[in-house]
Parts: C-alpha cells; sequence; structure tokens
C-alpha cells in the first residue's frame, strides 16, 4: 500500500519573510565589507607606504602624510574607489545575484529631469538647514566637529581634483550603493521601505553623528526621486550638485572672513531654494510628471513588519551594531582630541 507524504508548502507570507532575510543578509554581509574597508584599506595602505619608506613613520600623523596636496587626494580617490565601489558588487557576486544598478532607467523629458534636479537641490538646502539646527544642538551638547584635512587650495588642479573626489565620485559610486543596490533590492517590499533603510543606512555610513542627521534627510530625497522616476541618474545629478556646490563655495571662500563666508552661503542657498522651488511650481503647473510610484508599501503589508523582517536578519543587524559602534568611537575620539 502506497503511503501518502503531504510536502510542506510555504504561505507566501513565509516565502516573503524567507526572500526578505535573504535580501537584508545580502545588504547586510555588503556593508559590513564597507565597514571592514573604511576602518582598514586606509590604515592597510599607509603602512605600506612606510614599509617601502615612501613617507617616513613621523609624518603618519599628518593630515596630508606629508605627500602634498596632490598626492595625497588621489591615494585618498583610490582608497574610496575600493572602500564604496567594492563591497555591495562582491557581495552580489558570491550570492550570484544579478542586480543592475544603474538600469534600466524609465526616460525623463529633459525639462522635467531639469527641473527635478533644480527641485532635489532645493529639497537639500532644505535639509541642509534642518541638519543645521540639529548639529547645533550636538555641538551645545560638548560633541565636536570632527577635524577634516584642508584639501583645497587657490589653483584649478586643486579645485579639479576636489570636485572629481568629493562630487563625482560620491555622486556615482554612492548612489550605485544606496539608491542602486540596496533600494532595488528592497523595492520589492515597498518604496517606503526601499527609501527608509536605504536612507538610514546612507546616513550611517558617514560615521559621523553630526552628519548623519543631514545625510538621512538627503537619503530621504534622494531615494524619492530614485522611486518616483524609476531613473537613478536623477538622483546621482542632484548629489553631484549638491556636493559640487558645497566644493565651490569652500573654493570661493578661501580667504573670506566667517562674516563674508555666511553671507555668500546664505545668499546661494536662497538663490537655490527659489530656483528650485520655482522649477516645481512649473513642473507642477505645465503637469510635467516625473513618474508615478510603482510600489508603495510592498502589497499593503506594514512597513514596520517588513522592517522587523529585515532586523531578523543577522548580517543586516550586525551591519548595523557596526556601524553605530563605528559612530560612537568616532564622537569619543573627537571629544578626547578637542578636550586635549
Amino acid at each position: 500500500m502506497a503511503v501518502e507524504y503531504n510536502a510542506y508548502v510555504p504561505s507566501p507570507e513565509e516565502m516573503q519573510r524567507r526572500a526578505l532575510r535573504a535580501d537584508g543578509n545580502f545588504i547586510g554581509t555588503g556593508m559590513l565589507f564597507l565597514v571592514a574597508l573604511s576602518q582598514f584599506l586606509y590604515t592597510i595602505v599607509v603602512l605600506g607606504l612606510v614599509f617601502f619608506h615612501v613617507i617616513p613613520y613621523a609624518y603618519v600623523g599628518l593630515n596630508d602624510l606629508g605627500l602634498g596636496n596632490t598626492s595625497y587626494l588621489l591615494l585618498y580617490m583610490g582608497v574610496y574607489i575600493v572602500m564604496m565601489g567594492a563591497p555591495l558588487p562582491v557581495a552580489a557576486l558570491i550570492q550570484r545575484r544579478r542586480i543592475q544598478p544603474f538600469g534600466p532607467a524609465k526616460r525623463v523629458h529633459p525639462l522635467a529631469f531639469a527641473g527635478g534636479v533644480l527641485g532635489g537641490m532645493a529639497m537639500c538646502v532644505v535639509a541642509n538647514i534642518i541638519a543645521s539646527y540639529i548639529m547645533n544642538f550636538l555641538m551645545l551638547l560638548g560633541i565636536p566637529q570632527p577635524p577634516m584635512p584642508d584639501t583645497l587650495t587657490r589653483t584649478p588642479l586643486s579645485l579639479g581634483l576636489n570636485l572629481l573626489i568629493f562630487a563625482v565620485l560620491p555622486a556615482l559610486l554612492e548612489e550605485m550603493v544606496f539608491r542602486g543596490y540596496v533600494l532595488r533590492t528592497l523595492r520589492p517590499y515597498g518604496d517606503r521601505t526601499a527609501i527608509l533603510v536605504s536612507s538610514l543606512l546612507f546616513a550611517l555610513m558617514h560615521g559621523n553623528v553630526l552628519q548623519v542627521p543631514f545625510a538621512f534627510i538627503v537619503g530621504l530625497v534622494l531615494g524619492y526621486v530614485a522611486v518616483q522616476t524609476d531613473n537613478i541618474w536623477l538622483a546621482v545629478v542632484i548629489h553631484f550638485g549638491n556636493n559640487a556646490m558645497s566644493t565651490v563655495l569652500q573654493y570661493l571662500q578661501i580667504g573670506m572672513s566667517a562674516e563674508d563666508q555666511n553671507r555668500m552661503t546664505t545668499l546661494v542657498f536662497c538663490v537655490l531654494a527659489l530656483v528650485g522651488l520655482l522649477a516645481l511650481i512649473l513642473l507642477k503647473v505645465r503637469g510635467s510628471r516625473l513618474a508615478a510610484p510603482v510600489n508603495r508599501n510592498g502589497g499593503g503589508v506594514p512597513t514596520t513588519r517588513h522592517l522587523s523582517g529585515l532586523v531578523a536578519a543577522p548580517a543586516f543587524t550586525i551591519a548595523i551594531i557596526a556601524f553605530i559602534l563605528l559612530i560612537l568611537l568616532n564622537t569619543a575620539l573627537s571629544v578626547v582630541q578637542a578636550a586635549a
């Protein structure tokens, strides 16, 4: 007599939980690679330069390692490209995932694209204003601004290198990671979940408690734009414009008094906010729509349930903890250095 076995068939909800956990582990693995590279790659490179007598050990504490401005920027660029560009593609290769971070992208009308860029940059200005109040509050609590290497000089070469390293490359690589790999991986579970998680990781990646508020708000803007348009290139251009504006302002303000710097920054912010607002109004009046969201909440499942599902992915949770510990460590070091 034949014995019948009833094979277990998981419910659609169970299958989605398993898929979400697998995707969370994929993202978490990539983020852990990123954390590891951000902490050890630069140190390994510097130790290698000392070992091969390229720089004396006494120069390790200098901002430019004694290499000079141009050589230091080129070194930083190489480290940054590997640190930001390698983790998610390597994780995707290991797990045999086929993800196209930059495509396919829906076509956006050139005028709507230009209006979206101006509007997005205006939103970044608003984010900057909001984040500045949060930063000032945190600084009142005794958290100092971490020291940043002064890499800008009054030469075209310096400006060009700084624009390449701090505007072009971050726009391409960071959008590839956070609006490409992360957001595209999570969109099946709802656009809200994808935008929130990609923005959170984008903010934590900066490793500085004073930058987290601004980066999170900007991440929300860039994620919303990428979702609305199904075109990551709009987010790339907005990201580039925001960073380029900051770099050019710093370049123009070399040698200025603090009062004149504040006046110039306020003027640029006001003009950009006004132009961006007018661009958005014009798009609305003309009836130009960038696109419509495809999947707001992942088939009606609450966003909180998707977030809890991600937390159940061990690699994702460990990555979040690693980011938070790194921020706390950097904050403690900044406080100690300021008190010394």
